[in-house]
């Protein structure tokens, strides 16, 4: 995971007729859940996990799955998901977002995630529904539904007989499958966890999406976890609940064994464009072999998938070149936001708002920050918190911290900051953070009152 803080980029959105490459989405976007929907002038939609990035679930746009404009987060309210402020650790947070589309709504299911606690404790995971009827729309996405599932990775399914079946990560720590229930969106209501398949074999079977089609439902799933041996494996059946055959090409999608310079393949999803064709999206790592050092972490990757009928599909190793169709160049994409490899230069102009792509470390005190305040126009105003990045332990906050960032994107870039700081008591500090975890941040330019 990476979120980094610099705010000053030389590079921009390419707008030549070109070959796509990979990552579409680069910096701190795992987990990726894409949908296409020709109903909304042929735009594509993406969502991310955040872990606890407050605004959470960034929601990115395209028509050509080269221009990518960040359109909105769904969990962008405090009162939203006021839990996230205790979500201990670095690995904590909102994972896995599932991004689907029905009966003209958008809706999330995601899992708020408290990863210090006991495995077994089902308090652990807490499941969310999030939906919206117009994703572009400032805070358009509902206070989440809650319901209960043990584990996390939850994914909807609507059944042709109005059913909506849920597929979801056991903790593979105590027992290693895939489960499915039905559930009711509106109420959380749910019935029984139901074992639906346990994988190849690999390591934490998890990110589970269903398909149908020719007749046959496909479960695609990741096993291996989230490191080299990272995988897509599938399997299907004529009916929903089972039994399920697994694919005879088992994994469908990995980079695990090779000399890739991308590495930790998995976790994917798969959609179709306007001409039929199918691709996929997955999380990698630009850390080759070797795995020591990826300073953007997870990042979203794309890949040309082919499906022929009856058959299971077959995933083009995700590489830097991205084969395939390459679609018309569209960038003009609604919304307010930033395309993703866009440069900023930010005023914080009287009246202005943080940009969307800015982000804090959990739920932030809104009263530390003030745009252009009396006296300081074109400034952002920081008030100090009582703990620093690190915080009591590494791991926690509860009395929040100041800090604003954004995604690293580019390998290289220019960064510059004015900065007018004024301590006055002993201890006190400011300054800019590569910022990963509050375990591990390195103060680039940091002034402290001793």
């Amino acid at each position: 995971m990476s979120m980094l803080f610099p705010i000053g980029f030389l590079l921009s959105v390419g707008l030549a007729a070109a070959r796509p490459h990979n990552p579409i989405l680069p910096g701190f976007h795992p987990d990726p859940s894409c949908i296409f929907l020709p109903q909304w002038n042929d735009t594509f939609f993406c969502a991310s996990s955040s872990f606890n990035a407050f605004p959470g679930i960034p929601i990115h746009a395209s028509q050509d799955l080269q221009n990518w404009k960040l359109i909105g987060n769904a969990l962008s309210r405090p009162e939203q998901l006021p839990n996230l402020t205790n979500a201990v650790g670095g690995t904590s947070g909102i994972w896995a977002p599932s991004l689907r589309y029905h009966d003209n709504e958008f809706f999330i299911l995601t899992t708020l995630v408290f990863d210090k606690m006991l495995i077994n404790d089902t308090a652990r995971w807490d499941n969310l529904i999030f939906r919206t009827k117009n994703p572009y729309v400032p805070n358009a996405w509902s206070d989440p539904v809650h319901f209960i599932f043990d584990g996390y990775d939850t994914s909807p399914f609507w059944h042709e007989d109005g059913t909506v079946y849920v597929q979801g990560s056991h903790p593979w720590e105590i027992s290693p499958h895939i489960d499915q229930m039905q559930l009711n969106l509106d109420t959380g209501e749910a019935t029984e966890q139901v074992p639906l398949w346990n994988g190849t074999g690999g390591l934490a079977p998890e990110g589970p999406h269903m398909h149908l089609k020719d007749g046959y439902y496909y479960l695609i799933i990741a096993e291996g976890g989230t490191g080299l041996n990272h995988m897509e494996t599938a399997a299907r059946s004529k009916q929903i609940t089972g039994p399920f055959t697994p694919a005879p090409h088992n994994p469908l999608l990995t980079n695990a064994n090779t000399t890739a310079y991308f590495q930790t393949v998995g976790h994917a999803d798969l959609f179709q464009d306007s001409h039929g064709d199918w691709w996929g999206v997955a999380l990698s790592t630009r850390s080759g072999p070797e795995y020591v050092s990826y300073p953007m972490g997870r990042e979203t990757v794309l890949t040309n998938v082919t499906w022929a009928k009856d058959e299971f599909p077959v995933f083009q190793n995700v590489s830097g070149i991205i084969d395939g169709p390459i679609l018309p160049l569209r960038p003009q994409i609604r919304g307010d936001g930033a395309f993703i490899t866009a440069p900023d230069s930010i005023d914080f102009a009287p009246d202005s708002t943080l940009p969307l792509h800015f982000a804090h470390w959990r739920i932030p005190d809104a009263a530390a920050y003030a745009i252009s305040p009396p006296g300081h126009e074109n400034t952002l105003r920081l008030l100090p918190s009582l703990l620093n990045l690190t915080g009591f332990d590494e791991n926690s906050a509860p009395t929040r911290q100041t800090f604003v960032g954004r995604r690293q994107v580019h390998s290289e870039f220019v960064y510059s900051v004015d900065m007018e700081y004024a301590p006055e008591e002993p201890e006190e500090e400011a300054g800019v953070s590569v910022f990963l975890t509050q375990a591990s941040a390195c103060a680039c330019l940091g002034l402290q009152f001793i």
